[in-house]
């Protein structure tokens, strides 16, 4: 966790709290989702009530039908590129009891522009505005994920995205005999690498954002006997 001093809207660029060496918070799957929640939670109680709320990575896509359409994860890396993938909304624990996310219900008018993620108090998420201080929540710093360079890597089954919104990169490398390891480490090296698959034959390498273990992500994959899977532990 990074905290500045105050509130902090959105257009200070809050992922800057977590350069160079991190990014604002990614959770895909509900088991870092649940770890993020409970940390905010932890930390309320902690400092006794002084941090209220925390950015994630967590961006809304305009013109969305509905409040809860269109979340994506989104990193903006030090180096000033963006990365997003779709999130999976039933992942996200929203803070429900309150109806989140709700796009903020002003005297009887929906406000459409809390297109931004927070986790707020010990609730859960929330959707809010960027910088409307005075009408909605902002935060007081950032959640920071830092990459781990020795993350476990296991096997598990034969299987590629079948989606390509949710691989990261794709690439064949020109050394087959390197291949192999150089897709794991570009995984290890990775913010929003889960999971890779890769294809001995072609030198096929895909970076992807779901991990097949997943009940929710399963249906993002295909089998396929000419790939081998590998999931990245949390």
């Amino acid at each position: 966790m990074s905290v500045g001093s105050g509130w902090i809207s959105w257009t200070a660029k809050p992922d800057e709290l977590c350069h160079p060496y991190g990014r604002m918070l990614v959770a895909p799957n509900k088991v870092e989702a649940k770890l993020a929640k409970s940390y905010q939670g932890l930390n309320w109680n902690v400092t006794n009530g002084a941090v209220w709320a925390l950015w994630v990575g967590l961006l809304q896509l305009d013109d969305q039908a509905t409040p809860k359409d269109g979340w994506n994860w989104r990193i903006i890396h030090p180096e000033g590129y963006e990365t997003r993938y779709p999130s999976i909304f039933a992942e996200i624990p929203w803070d429900t009891a309150l109806g989140e996310p709700n796009d903020f219900n002003k005297n009887g008018t929906e406000l459409n522009w809390q297109n931004y993620g927070i986790v707020y108090h010990t609730r859960g998420f929330w959707d809010t505005g960027r910088d409307n201080v005075s009408t909605v929540i902002t935060a007081q710093g950032a959640v920071c994920q830092y990459t781990n360079p020795r993350s476990v890597l296991r096997r598990y089954g034969n299987y590629r995205v079948s989606d390509p919104l949710y691989i990261v990169q794709q690439f064949t490398h020109p050394v087959p005999s390197e291949a192999g390891n150089i897709c794991a480490m570009t995984c290890r090296q990775t913010g929003l690498c889960v999971s890779f698959s890769f294809n001995s034959i072609t030198s096929d390498c895909q970076i992807n954002a779901l991990d097949p273990k997943e009940s929710t992500h399963v249906s993002k994959f295909t089998t396929d006997s000419s790939y081998v899977s590998y999931t990245r532990g949390i």
